[in-house]
């Protein structure tokens, strides 16, 4: 079990499938996809941070942001910038296009967490969830010679240091409808997120 914990939002991505439109800075509802993970993170994570390739774009949150130390364009570039300026040992990834992000999750991951995990990963219909995801600072040394090497993905760290799962059964009893892991890349993407929404604002409605 982890106690404290920084947070980090992924903001580097080309958004070239949302017809150049930044995906951070779509609303949903009265907030922004960052504003609304900000206050997400904010309200389990001890510090937050933003990493993003044009910090210039990001300063009126009033959080830290940070400059991608690498110019190889990946989600892993990122990883490695957030650990790189972590105030502490573990930080909690997630990209600015999961809006719907739940705090439960992020407590559940800490919990599952022991001292000497390095990754505390969900597994959803067999396949690592990355982005949404614990990390130690342990992994930024495989990062840099991964980076160094040209080699792109998050997962490639996995095989180099001690990773703890949580499977599928576990995520939904803190997140039923795994909210937590639908991103937007295109506007047909956000058209049926704004929709689901709508759809359960109707249905709670006494």
């Amino acid at each position: 079990m982890l106690s404290h914990i920084s947070g980090a939002i992924l903001c580097g991505g080309l958004n070239t499938r949302m017809n150049g439109q930044a995906k951070c800075n779509i609303r949903l509802g009265r907030r922004t996809f960052l504003q609304r993970l900000a206050k997400t993170l904010g309200s389990v994570c001890a510090e937050v941070s933003i990493i993003a390739r044009h910090v210039e774009d990001h300063y009126s949150l009033s959080l830290p942001v940070h400059s991608d130390i690498f110019s190889l364009r990946c989600s892993l570039t990122g990883l490695h910038t957030a650990l790189s300026y972590s105030l502490h040992h573990h930080v909690f990834i997630t990209a600015c296009d999961t809006p719907l992000l739940v705090p439960g999750l992020i407590r559940l991951l800490m919990d599952k967490a022991s001292p000497g995990d390095d990754v505390v990963v969900p597994v959803l219909n067999g396949y690592f969830e990355p982005l949404c995801a614990l990390y130690s600072r342990n992994c930024l040394p495989v990062a840099t010679k991964l980076l160094q090497n040209g080699q792109p993905k998050i997962s490639a760290i996995y095989s180099q240091v001690r990773v703890c799962t949580v499977p599928e059964d576990e995520i939904r009893t803190v997140d039923p409808n795994l909210d937590s892991f639908i991103n937007v890349n295109t506007p047909e993407d956000l058209g049926g997120m704004l929709q689901k929404t709508a759809n359960r604002e109707t249905n709670h409605k006494p």
